[in-house]
């Protein structure tokens, strides 16, 4: 990753608040790497970082003429990346797909300590998989925890994988319902969010 001085990078900025694609570019190839890897902490998805970070600088490039009011370039890029993370979490939220998120991270939930904000979540993850059937709730175990495809699964347990695949996602619905009964989503936001960081 190249580096720029103070100096190059407000030459840049002011080339860049004239319209220069050249100095876009410059910029863009210096900060990229920064911001993809932020980015990337946060969504653990690649396909999620390259939109995330595609947003950052083209919200960037769309300023225009203001970027020259900027100080401090690499800090200003990574408030916008964070900002539209957290956009993409509030997304992610509202469609109903977060516990599907917190589930895919449960590693790192259940990594926490005993005192953090997440207990509450894996209470009810843990009370509802208890009201699962076992067939179920051992599916369920061992796609979320043990990280075992659906093909794996099937063997395993001696089944076909559309059965899988239909146990998996009633288990997921009913552990999705039973959670927003019982919890508001900007709660599940602020706990992946916390999560991450």
């Amino acid at each position: 990753m190249s580096v720029l001085t103070q100096h190059e990078e407000r030459l840049l900025i002011e080339e860049l608040a004239t319209g220069s694609a050249k100095a876009f570019k410059k910029l863009y190839d210096v900060y990229r790497p920064h911001v993809y890897d932020y980015v990337s902490r946060l969504c653990k998805s690649d396909d999620v970082t390259a939109d995330i970070v595609q947003d950052v600088f083209l919200k960037f490039w769309i300023k225009g003429d203001s970027v020259s009011q900027i100080n401090c370039l690499e800090a200003y890029l990574i408030s916008i990346a964070h900002n539209r993370t957290i956009d993409y979490f509030r997304h992610l939220s509202k469609e109903g797909k977060m516990l599907e998120v917190l589930l895919s991270k449960s590693k790192i939930i259940n990594n926490l300590n005993d005192t953090t904000p997440d207990d509450k979540v894996r209470f009810l993850v843990g009370k509802s998989l208890r009201i699962l059937s076992i067939q179920k709730r051992k599916i369920f175990q061992m796609s979320k925890y043990d990280g075992l495809s659906h093909d794996e699964i099937a063997y395993n347990m001696n089944l076909s994988k559309s059965t899988v695949k239909n146990h998996l996602s009633e288990a997921l619905k009913h552990i999705r319902n039973h959670i927003h009964e019982h919890i508001d989503e900007e709660f599940l936001v602020i706990i992946l969010a916390a999560s991450l960081l």
